[in-house]
Order: C-alpha cells, then structure tokens, then sequence
C-alpha cells in the first residue's frame, strides 16, 4: 500500500496542475471587454487605458466634380483606445486607433481607413445628475475609391447624445461637416463627403470562443499527463 502512495500523490499534483492550466485558458477565452452603465459609469471606468473593437455601419453622401450625389454604404470596425477613466470629472478621452470599413460604389469598390500620422481624438461626456453622456470624435480618414486615394483635408467632427453606457452599443454618431477630398499631393479634387445616415456603433461583449490552439493545447496536456503515468508504471 505505501508503495503506491508516492504514485498517487503525484498523479493528484499533475491533475491540479492540469485542471489549473485549463481554468487560466477559460478565463482567457471567457474575458470580454466590459460594458460600463448606470449612476457615475463614467467614472467607474477603471483608471488608465484600454481598447476596443467597435462593429460600424456608415452610409456617406459622395459629391463628384458636377455636382452628383451618391450614397454609399460600408461596414466594418474600428479600434477606439479610452484613456484617464476614474478621474472623477465624469469624462473620458477616446481615439480612434484604426479604421477599416468597405462597400461598393458606382465608379468601384470603395474603403475607408484611418489616415496615418494623424489623430482622431474625442471625448464622452456625462451629463450632470443623469446617466446619460454626450461624445464627440474629430475623424480624419482616407477614402479609396476603384483604386485611386483621395484624404480630408479636415476632419469629419461626429456627435453622440444620450449615451447610457460605455462602450456605446448601438448609437449613432452623426455629422454636419462636409469636408473636401485631396489627392496624395493635397490638391483639390472636386469631391466632397458628407454623413448621410450616420455612423452605427454596436458592440458584442459575448463571450471569446477559445481558440483550437488552446483545445490542442489542453489535449497535450492530457497526453503529457497520461505518458507520464505510463513511465511510471513501467
């Protein structure tokens, strides 16, 4: 009987250790971004910084050199990093860090990304004794239309009311600007875009599907334990 206690302490310290290794991948995979509400959740917001992916849905108005208008739709992400949270004035700092978004036009395939070298800065808001909040961003960005760049020259300024939350699961940022559209030598080219029906934001905070990396992982873990006890034995 004693003989076979060393064994057994040993096979229990690797099915803890593998039981620890799989609650770490778990939790990894189970962590979702936060949605931060209710009374002061401006503030709740945990001091420093962090990011997230918000799923958009613009439609824009593009002015040609005569004067036609088309609406184009596009969808896509972008990467919105907050900063200073928790400092008790019941704001935040956003940027927009990154920008993708397609659709199709007449005269072809039409992108949307952030223009580089530039920032995108902007801010949320709560409204004193609400729980709502106000928020701004001034987005510059370059816009690919069938192959040829053309950037804004200044920024499209977007705003948001009544915001009930962070991050802002389904608002809509509209804006008034109807900004110019430069070539890469910043000449003028006769198209303007202006906001049609407004920038869409949603959010999943579900949670993160683990990776079939980390399934093969654990499943090494397994196998490593099981030819452990193999040696053992022989």
């Amino acid at each position: 009987m004693n003989n076979y206690l060393p064994r057994i302490v040993q096979n229990t310290r690797e099915l803890v250790l593998l039981i620890a290794a799989m609650a770490c991948l778990f939790a990894k995979a189970a962590t979702a971004a936060p949605i931060y509400t209710g009374p002061g959740w401006v503030d709740d917001i945990p001091l420093g910084s962090g990011s997230e992916t918000w799923q958009i849905d613009w439609t824009f108005a593009l002015q040609g050199p005569v004067g036609s208008v088309e609406l184009v739709n596009t969808s896509g992400s972008m990467v919105v990093e907050r900063n200073n949270g928790a400092s008790g004035d019941g704001t935040i700092d956003i940027e927009m860090i990154a920008l993708s978004l397609s659709g199709t036009s007449s005269l072809g395939p039409v992108t949307v990304s952030d223009f580089p070298f530039v920032g995108n800065f902007g801010q949320v808001s709560q409204l004193p004794g609400t729980t709502l909040a106000d928020s701004f961003f001034d987005i510059f960005f370059e816009l690919e239309i069938g192959g040829f760049p053309l950037f804004t020259f200044d920024p499209m300024v977007f705003t948001a009311s009544g915001l009930s939350g962070y991050p802002p699961d389904g608002t809509t940022y509209t804006s008034l600007s109807l900004v110019g559209l430069v070539d890469s030598a910043a000449n003028q080219t006769g198209f303007y875009v202006s906001d049609a029906d407004g920038m869409t934001v949603s959010f999943d905070a579900t949670v993160v599907p683990l990776p079939a990396a980390a399934w093969l992982f654990a499943t090494g873990l397994v196998g490593l334990v099981g030819f452990g006890r193999r040696r053992k034995m022989t």
